[in-house]
């Protein structure tokens, strides 16, 4: 089965960007610059996708769903299945992943059938899990919350997975708390009939809830918002992007609403190209911001 951790968490890749436009508002650039629940928000989605990463590469281990109580792969991380529909992720006090970063602790996993399974439901929970900063690998953020992927898919219909975050928290190394709940349905809209090719890929990503939204949370500093794709614009990811460097989605439009700020992102017209359109609600303002990591 082709790996999925294609940084999924694209959905909202604003961090390290670059102004281009000619308007010049020095409070909306300060909401630019800071943008805590677009950033906030992004980061703790890269920890949850790189929570299921870690979980389907251990599952994709020859026999794991016939395991019981026997040690599934040794090393750092070790994998166990103390009961069959089980995994236990067990990074110790540090292992360093290929991508530089150090993680601890241990990831829970439960699972009622393989990833792509129609029907199947995977729950992987953190338990004292830790992940270094690329940056600075003494610097620690704690994740806790539960992430559960449901394969509601249907016959002769594309896979399709939805995508729950319950009760997630990220604590920052100087105890900074993000608080996010989520609920997206992701399509895996073309590509999955080429299982040796990773880089054909095309996912669409709805909202999930509902309410009609994709999620919820509350930044570090208190604000709560809410995140709303485009019931008309869905996000899309090319995987096909990867190979030029560009992770961010290439088309889609989200709106993140806070009670600071409104601001909707439109990812452009389906090419692979680090420039998004950011709209605030408060003044119909438009910059062009050009994604540059």
């Amino acid at each position: 089965m082709k790996k999925l951790s294609f940084r999924l968490a694209a959905l909202t890749l604003i961090l390290g960007i670059s102004f281009s436009s000619c308007k010049k508002a020095a409070d909306d650039f300060s909401y630019l610059a800071d943008g805590e629940s677009v950033v906030d928000h992004a980061d703790t989605e890269t920890e949850f996708d790189d929570i299921d990463a870690s979980s389907q590469s251990s599952m994709s281990e020859r026999g794991v769903f016939n395991a019981s109580g026997v040690t599934v792969r040794t090393g750092c991380p070790t994998v166990t299945a103390p009961v069959l529909g089980s995994l236990v992720i067990d990074f110790g006090t540090g292992c360093k992943g290929r991508d530089g970063r150090i993680r601890k602790g241990i990831i829970n996993v439960t699972y009622t059938g393989k990833y792509m399974d129609a029907g199947s439901v995977i729950t992987m929970i953190p338990s004292n899990y830790f992940v270094s900063s690329k940056l600075d690998t003494t610097k620690f953020s704690k994740i806790e919350g539960t992430r559960r992927v449901t394969n509601i898919s249907t016959p002769n219909g594309n896979p399709k997975h939805r995508i729950e975050i319950i009760g997630g928290k990220r604590t920052s190394s100087t105890n900074e708390v993000f608080q996010w709940e989520a609920n997206r349905i992701r399509e895996w809209s073309a590509g999955s009939a080429t299982p040796t090719d990773a880089y054909d890929d095309e996912f669409t990503i709805s909202n999930g809830n509902t309410n009609g939204t994709a999620g919820s949370g509350v930044t570090r500093k208190g604000v709560a918002f809410t995140v709303t794709i485009d019931p008309l614009k869905p996000v899309l990811i090319k995987t096909s992007c990867f190979l030029s460097g560009i992770f961010k989605p290439v088309s889609g439009r989200v709106t993140f609403a806070a009670t600071d700020v409104s601001r909707t992102i439109d990812y452009g017209l389906g090419g692979c190209d680090r420039t998004i359109t950011i709209t605030f609600e408060r003044n119909g303002r438009t910059y062009s911001v050009v994604v540059t990591r």
